[in-house]
């Protein structure tokens, strides 16, 4: 569900306030996350994580690791459901990540998933994403063509080099980052 692809787009958008760093290609397993964090260099001002799960169990211990201080749900749909078995199962994984989200940091989610959400720590501000009226940040006018996906959010039109209008959700939650770390759009 995009998780690569949204890992990308924070990285960019941090990287233009300061250092920072990503997990390489898509680690985001047991063994990939701590070689993601032990690559952290101290200059770094950011580190942007990718999580992922096969399975039940993988999500929480590997948020402990991490500690975030934001985290971005991309889906809550059946993609890789294979090893859950069903859609609860592999959300109810996927919100360890949102629960580990440290006191005063954010938690962005889909806006089609906001009503299955769980109370997060207090002090951790949620933001939901989307195309849907209601959420926080409403992507409007969505256009691709020629590998170029625009969009408006809030009367600030954004261009994108990426080849699907179905990544505007990944780049709704990196404008999303990008506004709670103060970059302006």
């Amino acid at each position: 569900v995009s998780k690569t692809t949204t890992r990308q787009m924070i990285h960019q958008v941090l990287s233009v306030r300061a250092s920072a760093r990503q997990s390489p290609r898509n680690y985001n397993n047991e063994v990939g996350v701590p070689l993601s964090l032990l690559a952290v260099d101290p200059g770094d001002r950011f580190a942007v994580i990718e999580v992922g799960a096969s399975g039940p169990g993988e999500i929480g211990p590997l948020s402990r690791l991490v500690r975030p201080a934001a985290a971005v749900l991309t889906g809550c749909g059946r993609a890789h459901l294979s090893g859950f078995g069903s859609v609860k199962a592999l959300f109810e994984e996927k919100v360890r990540l949102l629960e580990a989200v440290q006191p005063g940091g954010l938690a962005v989610i889909p806006a089609d998933c906001q009503r299955r959400m769980p109370r997060l720590a207090k002090g951790v501000h949620v933001v939901t994403v989307g195309v849907e009226r209601g959420a926080d940040i409403v992507a409007t006018g969505i256009e691709h063509d020629s590998g170029m996906l625009r969009f408006v959010v809030s009367g600030q039109r954004f261009e994108v080099p990426v080849a699907g209008r179905h990544f505007v959700r990944a780049a709704l939650s990196a404008v999303a980052v990008g506004r709670w770390r103060g970059i302006s759009d």
